[in-house]
Order: structure tokens, then sequence, then C-alpha cells
């Protein structure tokens, strides 16, 4: 049969103490010992803040580098140009993966919440509520092939995935924005749902544009320059046809980025207020241990066949 384990940190806390003083001592329970009295680990409204200086340090150091080496010229270049050659590609495929990860959790978390607080009622916010949190991942995914497949050696992978990224992140606060619209409507929490609309509205512009003047500037580049290299990609100057439009969807691109961060900023307070457990089962053969804030009921090892290693 399965084996439920439920271990609250107090459970740890007073195990830790019993393993470092040997005695648990007379006044030593679990309801009597506080989380705060052992563990001070941050919880999940840091996840956004985690998310932000993460994709930050990625931006900063990659156009750091690229520009002091020379790959890219100062200015707005693409995002991804900064990140294309080596060193610089290392760190931006590390940080961005690492970026993709947090998000991926940042969305289950707040996937989890929606569903908590609308358990007894609005079942269209759940069926909403569901489908975000798939948008969510996919575009979360689509920035793993941004980080995985370079532009300068897989092109056509690296394309489909920002596109996936952008337009489904875009997505995703739409649908978060119209989640809070419903929710909260009635219930005074009127700013925070400006915010998210407005930083959505500003995404969807921002994309549009990015993809627009990006295609202008590289139809211009190829009907009007006939021999085009890879540095002519990277390197992009003032004397090139369709650098105006270039420089307009390469900022854009920049302020979309900016404007993802600081919709999942809007998290942290939602955050502040839902703490996080872990539930661990064992399949265990006719026995089940459970351990809770209240209760711990400690069953001999040898008893279970192949033991709990």
């Amino acid at each position: 049969c399965a084996c439920s384990v439920v271990i609250s940190r107090d459970a740890i806390c007073v195990a830790l103490y019993e393993l470092m003083s040997g005695d648990s001592g007379p006044d030593l329970t679990l309801e009597s010992r506080t989380m705060s009295s052992c563990f001070s680990t941050p919880g999940p409204e840091w996840l956004p803040v985690l998310l932000t200086v993460v994709m930050s340090t990625s931006l900063i150091l990659c156009y750091g580098m690229a520009w002091g080496r020379h790959d890219v010229r100062p200015g707005f270049p693409y995002i991804s140009d900064t990140g294309a050659k080596p060193p610089e590609s290392c760190i931006f495929t590390l940080l961005l993966n690492f970026s993709a990860f947090i998000t991926f959790f940042i969305v289950f978390i707040r996937y989890k919440q929606v569903k908590e607080y609308n358990k007894q009622d609005l079942s269209r916010i759940l069926r909403l509520n569901a489908v975000s949190a798939v948008i969510g991942c996919i575009a979360s995914f689509g920035f793993m092939l941004v980080a995985a497949f370079q532009d300068i050696n897989v092109a056509v992978v690296h394309i489909i995935g920002a596109a996936v990224g952008f337009g489904f992140g875009v997505i995703y606060e739409w649908m978060q924005a119209a989640m809070t619209y419903k929710m909260f409507r009635n219930r005074g929490h009127v700013r925070v749902t400006v915010i998210r609309i407005v930083v959505a509205l500003c995404s969807t512009v921002f994309g549009v544009i990015c993809v627009v003047a990006g295609i202008v500037a590289g139809y211009k580049l190829e009907t009007q320059q006939h021999h085009i290299t890879i540095v002519d990609m990277f390197k992009w100057n003032s004397t090139m046809p369709g650098y105006e439009a270039h420089i307009v969807s390469t900022s854009s691109e920049w302020a979309l980025t900016i404007s993802f961060l600081v919709f999942f900023l809007t998290f942290y307070n939602a955050f502040k207020k839902i703490s996080l457990e872990a539930a661990v089962r064992l399949r265990l053969n006719n026995y089940t241990l459970v351990e809770d804030t209240r209760e711990t009921q400690y069953l001999d090892p040898g008893q279970y066949k192949g033991g709990l290693y």
C-alpha cells in the first residue's frame, strides 16, 4: 500500500534539536516549537525577485561581455545577439535556463494559489486558471529553446523558441490580468488589477512593434544590400539599410523583456499571503507512517520489506 509521510518544518526543527542536544527535554513538543525558532527560509514571494535578479544579471553580463569583445555594437542589439558567441553564450544559456525554471515554479505556485482561493465557486476562473498555467509553462519552455539554440547556430529553432516564449508570455499576462479582474473587482483590489492590465498592454505593444520593425529592417537589408554577412547581422550601423527600423525592433525587445519582469514582480504581495508544504509518499507493504504537528507514529524500519532506503 502507499505510505503517506507529511513532514512539517516544525517536526524537522524538533529532530535537529534532539540530534544536537541528545535530549528532547520535558517541554519540547511539536506544538510548542515554532518554525521561526529553527528556520528563517525565504517564502515564495521572493521567487519573482529572484527571477528579476537572475534575468537582469544575464542581460547585463552578456551585453557587457559581447560589447567588450566587439561581438556586437554599442546601443541596442537583440538580446540573443549578446549571448550568441562564446564565452557570453555560456552565461546566457545557464542564466536563461535558470530563469525559465524559476518561471515554471512561479506559474505553478500561482496556479495552486488561484485554485485554492476559488475552491468553493467561480468554476470559470478555475478553467481559465488551468489553461493559463499550461500557457505559462509553454512560454517557459520557449525560453529554454532560446537558451539552448543560439541564433548563430540553429536560427530556425531559436526564432521559434523566441516566438513561443514572448507570444505565449503575453497571452499568460492577459489571462492573469483577466483572472485578477474577475476575482477582485468587487473587493477593492483595483490597483494591482490596473497595473497588470497596463503591463500586459505594454507587453503587447512592444511585442508587435518588435516583430513588425524587425521584418521591415530585414526586408530593407536584403533588398538594398546584396552581400549580407553574419557580421552585418550582428553589427548594424547607421549606414546600413533598415538601421532605424532595426533599432526600433531591438529596443522594443528589451522593453518587452523588462515588462515581463515587472509583471512577475506584481505577484510579490500575493505570494506573501501563502506558504508551501511538501508531502512525501513512500510505497511500503501493509504499513502507513504519518507525521504531523500533533502526532508522530514511529514504526520499526525492519518490519518493512526492503527497508526505507
